[in-house]
C-alpha cells in the first residue's frame, strides 16, 4: 500500500478538507502546527503512528521542503517523496491549456491584452518573456510555424478549425501533455477531462488527484459549432460563471426574457454550445445561439445558491433535453437485424444498458429517458428500422404516433 499525506494550510474551507479527507489517505490541517514548509514533531508523530498502523512502505507528501523531506524520511526509516512542491511544470501546463482555449474562442492572441489577462487568470505575476515563451510552446503544440518569438506582435488569423483537428489527431492536448511531460502527478488538477484511455496511463497516485475537476465547461464531443457568433457571450459567461454574476437574457425563439439564471456551466453537446443555467430552482440548458440583449449582474451571489443537486445533474444528464428533477424511466427498443451493426458498438441512446439479439436476429436495446424527446429524434431518424416495444410510461409511442399521423396528414 502507498501513502499520500496533505499538510493542509487553512481551515477556512470547510468543503476543501472534506475533499482532501476523500483523496488522501492522512490529512494534517494548520490546527496540527507549523508554517511553511517546516514540519513539526507533533506532526511527525501523527505521521509515524498512521504509517505503523497501515504498514506504509512509501510516503508522498505535500507542501514540504527538501530539508524538512529528509528529516522525515530518517524518522520513518521509509521512503519519503514530496508531491506539489514544485508549481512550476504545472503553472506552464495550465497557462498553455488556457491560452489554447482563449485562442480557440477568439481566433487571435495580443500580447498587450492577453498577457495581461493571463497574469490575472494564474493569479501570479509573470514576465512578457514568459509570456512569449508560452506563445513558442504553442506553436510546438500546434505545429504552427506562423508563431515568431522574438518578432510577434499580436497572433492572428489562425484556423480554429485548424487548432480542434491538430488536437483531435494527436488523440487530444491531455494526452499529448501526459507524453511529454515526466510529472504528471503535478499537472492532474489542472486538467480538463480526464476519459478512460487517459486514465490507464496514470499511476494509482495520480488517479487520486483526478477527481470531479471544477472547471467551467463540459465537452460532450468534440466542437463544431462556430464560435464567430457566440464569442463576446461564451467570454461573459465564462466570468459571469467565475465571478458567480446573476444572467438575464431574451432567447431568440419565442423572445422570452429569463431574469435571474444562475450560471452553471458552458456544455458543449450535440455539436452546439450551451450554458446550463439555474431557472427557478431547475437546471435548463439554453443555446448559446438562441440567447439575444444578455446582461450580466452586479451583485454576486451566494455559494449557497449552488446546491449539490445540479452539478450531480450536470454529472448524470445525457441530452439537453434531460429533464432535472425527473427520473429515468425504461424504455426497451428492437433494431432490424438488417440494420444493427450501426447500434451493436455504438451509443446512440441514453443510458444504454443491456444489448442483446432476439431469435430473429433483431437488437435489443434497453436505454432509459426523463422524457419523449430526448430519445424521439434518434428513433425517426432510423425509421423504420427501429421499433418502439416498451416504454414506462407510454409517451413514447403516444408521442411518436401523433407526430408521424402529423406527418402523413400533411403529405396527403
Amino acid at each position: 500500500m502507498k501513502g499520500v499525506v496533505v499538510r493542509y494550510k487553512t481551515l477556512s474551507n470547510p468543503e476543501k478538507l472534506k475533499k482532501y479527507e476523500k483523496e488522501y489517505d492522512l490529512v494534517l490541517p494548520q490546527k496540527m502546527g507549523g508554517s511553511g514548509n517546516n514540519i513539526l514533531n507533533k506532526e511527525i508523530k501523527e505521521i509515524k503512528k498512521w504509517v505503523n498502523k497501515h504498514n506504509i512502505k512509501e510516503l508522498f507528501i505535500t507542501n514540504l521542503s527538501k530539508k524538512e523531506a529528509e528529516k522525515l524520511q530518517k524518522e520513518l526509516g521509509i521512503d519519503v517523496e514530496i508531491i506539489k512542491n514544485n508549481k512550476n511544470i504545472s503553472d506552464k501546463i495550465f497557462a498553455l491549456l488556457l491560452l489554447l482555449k482563449r485562442l480557440s474562442i477568439k481566433g487571435n492572441l495580443k500580447v498587450k491584452e492577453d498577457f495581461e489577462w493571463l497574469k490575472e487568470k494564474l493569479q501570479k505575476n509573470i514576465t512578457k518573456a514568459t509570456f512569449l515563451n508560452y506563445l513558442k510552446d504553442i506553436e510546438i503544440i500546434l505545429n504552427d510555424d506562423r508563431f515568431n518569438k522574438r518578432e510577434v506582435v499580436e497572433v492572428k488569423n489562425i484556423n480554429k478549425s485548424e487548432i480542434e483537428l491538430n488536437l483531435i489527431r494527436k488523440g487530444d492536448l491531455i494526452l499529448k501533455i501526459f507524453n511529454e511531460i515526466d510529472d504528471v502527478e503535478k499537472l492532474s488538477e489542472y486538467l480538463v477531462e480526464i476519459d478512460d484511455e487517459t486514465m490507464h496511463m496514470l499511476d494509482e497516485i495520480t488517479k487520486k488527484r483526478v477527481k470531479s475537476l471544477k472547471e467551467k465547461i463540459i465537452y460532450k464531443q468534440k466542437p463544431f459549432e462556430n464560435l464567430d457568433n457566440i464569442r463576446d457571450i461564451f467570454l461573459e459567461f465564462e466570468e459571469a460563471i467565475k465571478n458567480r454574476k446573476i444572467i438575464e437574457f431574451i432567447e431568440k425563439e419565442d423572445g422570452v426574457i429569463h431574469y435571474n439564471i444562475i450560471p452553471l456551466k458552458l456544455v458543449f453537446m450535440e455539436n452546439n454550445w450551451y450554458l446550463a443555467g439555474v431557472d427557478k430552482n431547475k437546471v435548463k440548458f439554453f443555446r448559446l445561439n438562441f440567447i439575444d440583449d444578455f446582461k450580466i449582474g452586479k451583485k454576486e451571489f451566494s455559494k449557497n445558491s449552488l446546491k449539490k443537486e445540479y452539478f450531480r445533474f450536470l454529472e448524470e444528464f445525457e441530452t439537453p433535453f434531460t429533464e432535472f428533477g425527473k427520473k429515468w424511466k425504461k424504455l426497451v427498443l428492437k433494431v432490424d437485424k438488417s440494420k444493427k451493426h450501426y447500434f451493436e458498438k455504438k451509443v446512440h441512446f441514453p443510458r444504454e444498458k443491456d444489448k442483446e439479439t432476439d431469435k430473429d436476429g433483431n437488437l435489443i436495446i434497453e436505454c432509459a429517458y426523463t422524457q419523449p424527446l430526448e430519445v424521439l429524434p434518434i428513433i425517426k431518424k432510423w425509421l423504420p428500422f427501429v421499433e418502439v416495444i416498451e416504454s414506462e410510461d407510454g409517451s413514447v409511442e403516444e408521442e411518436l404516433k401523433k407526430d408521424l399521423l402529423l406527418a402523413l396528414n400533411k403529405l396527403s
